[in-house]
């Protein structure tokens, strides 16, 4: 399973990432320029775990956001993750209807 590593200081280090998933043992950490990084953790069990210990834990002073890695759509760059299965928030509306203020 893919994990998505953000809000790292732009500086950091790749021993440093090493030594966050060092009890994990990731098969492949990427380092990205702009303060992310992927790293892929095989089992899935063991992804789960690194999600749940490793969210929320500090790394010079910034608290690291752990999640499950989805790549983007390029055709559809801004959307979120599973937009067509997600409910409409507001009432519907026809397309020749008024707004009523």
């Amino acid at each position: 399973m893919d994990l998505f590593v953000g809000n790292l200081p732009q500086d950091v280090t790749r021993v440093e990432l090493d030594v966050l998933f060092l009890s994990f043992r990731p098969m492949r950490l990427r380092l990205e320029q702009r303060g992310y990084a992927v790293a892929t953790v095989i089992p899935d069990r063991l992804a789960l775990r690194a999600r749940q210990q490793l969210h929320g834990r500090p790394l010079r002073g910034q608290t690291v956001e752990v999640r499950e890695f989805y790549a983007r759509n390029p055709a559809n760059e801004r959307r979120g993750h599973k937009h067509r299965t997600r409910s409409w928030p507001g009432p519907e509306r026809r397309c020749c209807e008024r707004r009523t203020l």
